[in-house]
């Protein structure tokens, strides 16, 4: 995911549609912990999030033992929203389903996920990811409809991104 200087190794097709100032927070964490398992809490005082055609990666400023980099498909963060509190920076919460093998324990079906954006920048991100999840779940549904992906699957869709236009259509 990462090269020796630290920067994204992008997916084949991959295109940066946003990056957020370099004061970003990250937290993940179990929204509620139940008895016999032990809660997840995983933190980022600063850092730079990167939004793509294809997922979510956040680098943080000082990397750590238990969080050296980030990185989630787009169908995976579900039920997003901005919070924009009275005093303090915006936030931007999400629910995300987990990756298998990707260094969330398995027990944990889903983490919240909060990223708070000290420098501005929350609902610029917030209208590009609308936006890209938008058009890759209308892609995914002209898939369907087509016959090119089987039956309601619950999995990421596996769409070629080289056919889904990212640019806006003019109003």
């Amino acid at each position: 995911m990462l090269d020796q200087s630290r920067n994204i190794i992008p997916l084949p097709r991959e295109k940066v549609l946003f990056t957020s100032p370099p004061r970003t927070a990250l937290a993940l964490k179990t929204p509620n912990s139940f008895p016999g398992k032990e809660p997840l809490a995983i933190h980022s005082s600063a850092g730079t999030a990167v939004l793509t055609n294809q997922r979510l990666v956040y680098l943080p400023s000082t990397p750590t033992p238990q969080l050296q980099s980030f990185s989630a498909p787009i169908f995976n963060l579900q039920d997003t929203h901005v919070s924009a509190p009275y005093f303090g920076p915006n936030v931007w919460i999400a629910i995300l389903q987990p990756v298998l093998g990707g260094g969330i324990p398995p027990h944990h079906a889903f983490v919240e996920l909060k990223m708070t954006f000290k420098e501005g920048g929350a609902f610029d991100f917030y209208s590009t990811y609308e936006r890209i999840k938008e058009t890759l779940s209308q892609a995914f549904e002209v898939a369907r409809e087509s016959g090119q992906v089987a039956g309601n699957t619950n999995q990421v869709p596996a769409i070629d991104i080289s056919t889904v236009h990212l640019e806006q259509l003019p109003a």
